[in-house]
């Protein structure tokens, strides 16, 4: 008997903690567009979301059909000063030179509209890069030379003075000198080719221009040349500078006996 009475205790507990429900906090909101509404589980675990490593995107040129120049070493943006002798390829877009006494280097590139494409090659030549160009401005020079003879060039550059830029030994770009009456804005530079010291062609900015030259005919094509006066209330905050931006690639035979 004394077994039984339990038994009918315990019943009566189990049926009575089955059918009650814990009353909700005082603060829980009552109205009747929330009833039937079950409030969000709270106190879940974190879960821990691994991040899977990105690999860096692949330097490219930027899209359009603007002329561009981007150089690279070690799959990042070159900056700084060199002079490299080399095995180089020449293939549409890109210009890849091998040394052996330093790391491979990249120059990709997209001429302006109209311009002649460079000739495919292989074989030993010589690359000259600059590149320290900067919020403040542009500062980029390339050349390639092979036996003497300018392959491709591009020029972007700013100075104080008229820019006088080397290509080879013999072949520079010359700007003019310049003034505005007005003392202030743009003023376009002239600007010559000179090969061993004296003028042989004057170039029309905005357009392609033939020039002869003793290592044969060159396209040159001067995309800006100027010089900018700031006004006396801006002489603090923008420079007086000449400003010259060009682009040169070397004839092939095709090229030469149609020109």
């Amino acid at each position: 008997m004394k077994q039984l009475a339990i038994v009918c205790v315990l019943a009566v507990g189990l049926v009575g903690c089955g059918d009650s429900q814990p009353e909700p906090p005082a603060s829980h909101p009552k109205h009747a567009l929330l009833e039937g509404v079950e409030a969000l589980p709270m106190n879940k675990p974190l879960r821990k979301v691994e991040l899977k490593e990105q690999e860096p995107a692949a330097l490219q040129l930027s899209k359009g059909d603007v002329g561009q120049v981007l150089i690279i070493r070690d799959e990042k943006a070159f900056r700084g000063e060199e002079q490299l002798s080399g095995t180089v390829s020449i293939e549409e877009g890109a210009i890849t030179l091998g040394a052996p006494d330093a790391k491979p280097l990249r120059v990709l590139y997209r001429l302006p509209k109209g311009m002649a494409a460079l000739s495919a090659m292989q074989g030993d030549a010589r690359l000259r890069i600059r590149e320290f160009t900067s919020p403040e401005g542009a500062d980029q020079l390339v050349t390639l030379q092979q036996k003497g003879s300018l392959l491709f060039a591009i020029v972007w550059q700013r100075s104080k003075q008229p820019l006088k830029v080397a290509l080879t030994e013999a072949i520079r770009l010359v700007q003019s000198p310049t003034t505005k009456l007005e003392g202030t804005g743009y003023s376009e530079a002239e600007v010559a080719v000179h090969e061993a010291g004296k003028p042989v062609a004057r170039l029309r900015i905005g357009e392609l221009t033939r020039v002869e030259t003793v290592a044969g005919p060159l396209q040159v094509y001067v995309e800006t040349s100027h010089r900018f006066i700031p006004s006396a209330n801006d002489a603090d905050q923008y420079p007086d500078e000449y400003v010259l931006r060009a682009w040169v690639v070397q004839l092939d035979a095709e090229q030469k006996a149609t020109e």
